[in-house]
């Protein structure tokens, strides 16, 4: 998979949520947050979907444990002292289409004949659909989607309740 959408999707629940797991649990480690401490960082930014905190297929399944793993690095930033921002990095209908927004919404693929390799081409291209139609002739919205903006709001409020006991997350 080439985005979060497409990896849960084309490998399933169960063995996307392994592969996660291995990942998570080798990806973010003390020493790791130690060294940031020690280079005067400090706020870590950690990204998150909407998805982890009201499922929707395919996420329902593959993002299990994603909760205690945030919470986990958390832990570790306030034991070196550091601040923690939880951004809000991919929504609904993907903010930018692009894969960091956890799904292309649009791509072309190319093929490059001196190197014989086929390639993709999304950025150029950005068709998200997350605050409604987009009309790139007129440069405006012909039609906004409330359902997404109002869900946005929603995960906002929860990972707002989610973590303000927390003392180093800003």
């Amino acid at each position: 998979g080439m985005d979060s959408y497409s990896f849960c999707r084309a490998l399933g629940p169960e063995e996307a949520n392994r592969q996660l797991r291995q990942h998570w649990d080798t990806w973010v480690t003390e020493k790791e947050i130690a060294e940031i401490a020690s280079l005067g960082v400090d706020t870590v930014r950690i990204p998150v979907g909407d998805w982890m905190f009201k499922p929707y297929y395919p996420y329902i399944g593959c993002y299990d444990g994603a909760h205690e793993q945030v919470d986990r690095v958390i832990k570790l930033c306030a034991k070196y002292s550091l601040k923690v921002m939880i951004d809000l990095h991919a929504v609904r209908g993907s903010q930018n289409g692009l894969d960091n927004s956890g799904r292309t919404e649009d791509l072309r693929w190319t093929y490059n004949r001196t190197e014989g390799e086929f390639h993709f081409s999304h950025w150029s291209i950005r068709a998200a659909e997350w605050a409604g139609h987009f009309d790139t002739t007129k440069q405006t919205y012909t039609k906004i989607n409330y359902t997404n903006i109002n869900n946005t709001l929603d995960i906002v409020e929860r990972i707002i309740i989610k973590y303000r006991s927390y003392d180093n997350v800003v």
